[in-house]
């Protein structure tokens, strides 16, 4: 929306500067052309032309500070009641805008009474028609003192040259603000190109102190194989030796190791046989027991028989 409105803004300026700038452009260029066809008499070459009024002698009908606009005829030839603007030779040459009171004719020439509409009496002179500048057509009211403000020196400060130096303002605001966002947008990428070469440099240092180490430690690789490189062959035919002891150790520990073996397999095979042994005992007295026990039932059974006979023979 902000946006919508400024470009709205900027739009009515330039058109009002445009404006006033054709407006005085049209006034300076309108002023000078008069003035020159004045300095030859040939004021009467211009078909429309424009007045400010600057009395009240028309008041009511024209006032004080209007503008009229006039176009002059082809054969120059008004009727009464016409508002025309002619020059006063009278009056020392003057522009003067008032109605037409009476029209003279003489061997086809053209002459005017007039009078202004608020005057008391006519005017003194009659007025030939090569002096009439031409008839009013309308006019518009109060321009005149636009028009003046706008030819003095206080009108082109205001009309001219503030409106140019807000536009300057405005397009140097512009230009500053975009600059300033530019300037913004450098920082933040700054900021946060900082902040990836931090990071990258915190990466890059660990990967760095990994290849020191492993720089380290293939330093003392290289270093052990220089020294073991550096032995002479006295040192390398004790290396020999003590690595031979080491062999010889190693095999005496693993037959040992096998003879340990052995020796469990033996005791277990040992424990196995008397396990053996002591199951078999034990069947052995379990029997012994069942027949025992047979035995002595038998003999309770035979006990208990002869009792019953002996018992019916005592009863017989």
């Amino acid at each position: 929306m902000k946006n919508i409105l400024s470009k709205i803004a900027k739009i009515f300026t330039y058109i009002i500067f445009a404006f006033l700038l054709l407006v005085i452009v049209g006034i300076i260029t309108y002023v000078i052309r008069i003035n020159y066809l004045a300095s030859q008499d040939r004021l009467g070459e211009i078909k429309t032309n424009f007045y400010t009024i600057l009395t009240q002698s028309m008041y009511p009908t024209i006032k004080a500070g209007d503008i009229v606009v006039t176009y002059r005829e082809d054969d120059n030839i008004y009727e009464k009641k016409d508002i025309i603007t002619f020059i006063s030779e009278a009056n020392g040459n003057i522009t003067i805008t008032h109605r037409v009171l009476d029209v003279y004719e003489k061997n086809n020439e053209y002459s005017y009474k007039t009078k202004g509409d608020n005057n008391r009496s006519a005017d003194n002179e009659i007025i030939p028609s090569y002096n009439v500048l031409g008839k009013v057509i309308f006019k518009i009211p109060k321009a005149g003192y636009i028009q003046q403000f706008l030819v003095s020196r206080t009108g082109w400060i205001v009309a001219i040259l503030l409106p140019s130096l807000g536009i300057i303002i405005y397009d140097v605001l512009k230009i500053f603000k975009k600059t300033y966002k530019k300037r913004k947008i450098v920082d933040d990428e700054d900021e946060e190109v900082k902040k990836r070469k931090q990071e990258l440099n915190k990466i890059m240092g660990n990967e760095f102190q990994k290849e020191d180490k492993l720089d380290v430690n293939s330093n003392l690789e290289v270093n052990n194989d220089i020294n073991l490189v550096s032995i002479d062959n006295g040192s390398q035919s004790n290396l020999y030796s003590m690595f031979n002891e080491s062999e010889t150790n190693q095999i005496e520990q693993n037959t040992n190791f096998k003879i340990d073996n052995e020796n469990n397999i033996k005791t277990d095979e040992n424990l196995d046989f008397e396990l053996k042994e002591k199951l078999s005992n034990q069947e052995i007295k379990l029997e012994e027991v069942k027949n025992d026990m047979l035995e002595n039932n038998v003999e309770n059974t035979l006990e208990k028989q002869n009792n019953e006979e002996d018992e019916d023979i005592e009863l017989l």
